[in-house]
């Protein structure tokens, strides 16, 4: 048997979930527990998804038959700004549940964000982009501070979204080998 305990955020109990013959137990730190048939999952969604307090979460989502989905990450809430990272049972437990599932032949393994969120992503961050070029045209000679902080923020942010799209490409994955960019 497999455990993993975490807490998303402030307003979720911690939550303990077990993996033991072919059933996932999940308890609640309010007293509620839960079992799922692992023949009732219909997929599992990994995908890098930091915040600004969390740089280096990861998420999984298991979509359930009955429309209900579970989420885990990797890291463990502790309080405000405060989270544990947990990255090390998290892979544990995910690559373990994956393997079982493998067994499921209408399972589904999914990786990264939908192309259409890619897409989004993309056109929001041309968009900004070109608005600041478009401020420093206009603000050139009055305020060149603005333009160096204003080609700062640029530099900054460009390479964190590359990073950010390789991790996240739409992808399907093999439950035997889980890529790396899915996983802590």
């Amino acid at each position: 048997m497999i455990e993993y305990r975490q807490r998303l955020h402030a307003f979720s109990p911690e939550m303990h979930y077990q993996l033991h013959e072919g059933q996932l137990t999940v308890n609640s730190a309010k007293g509620n527990t839960r079992l799922y048939s692992l023949k009732n999952v219909q997929s599992v969604h990994l995908r890098y998804a930091p915040t600004r307090v969390q740089r280096q979460r990861y998420l999984a989502t298991i979509r359930l038959k009955n429309s209900r989905s579970l989420s885990l990450s990797n890291e463990h809430y502790r309080g405000v700004y405060d989270f544990e990272d947990r990255s090390a049972d998290y892979r544990a437990f995910v690559q373990s549940l994956c393997r079982e599932l493998a067994q499921q032949p209408n399972c589904g393994f999914h990786g990264g964000n939908s192309p259409g969120t890619n897409l989004a992503i993309w056109l929001s961050y041309f968009a900004v982009m070109g608005l600041l070029l478009l401020v420093m045209l206009f603000l050139a000679a009055t305020f060149p501070l603005l333009i160096i902080l204003q080609i700062a923020i640029m530099l900054f942010y460009t390479p964190a979204l590359i990073r950010y799209a390789r991790r996240n490409k739409s992808q399907t994955f093999d439950p035997q080998q889980i890529h790396d960019n899915l996983l802590p």
